[in-house]
């Protein structure tokens, strides 16, 4: 698997995807979002990382906040939503959150 880093300037729009949601079967998509409201996108590396997992809880604790001002929050994990989602029958939480174990 080859990866390239595009990164985005400030301001600009950031490049479309579609991966599968962790809560249900669906898919969430970035275009769900726009022209909606502005929305705090936080990669993580995946569920194996603690700091990863610390940030989830962080996130999630002032996501409700985020929402008062207008702003979406959506978290994307490197891990299989399968596992993901097993993760998060023990450990729920509100926050719109996607995989993409290919990093891509």
């Amino acid at each position: 698997m080859s990866m390239t880093m595009n990164p985005v300037a400030p301001g600009e729009l950031a490049p479309a995807f579609a991966l599968p949601a962790i809560a249900g079967t669906g898919i969430i998509s970035l275009d769900d979002y726009r022209g909606r409201s502005p929305v705090l996108l936080s990669l993580m590396l995946g569920l194996w990382c603690p700091f990863c997992r610390r940030q989830l809880v962080q996130l999630a604790g002032f996501e409700g906040k985020l929402k008062d001002m207008g702003v979406d929050s959506l978290a994307v994990v490197a891990t299989a939503p399968e596992n993901a989602r097993l993760y998060f029958k023990f450990r729920p939480t509100k926050l719109a959150m996607a995989s993409d174990p290919e990093l891509s």
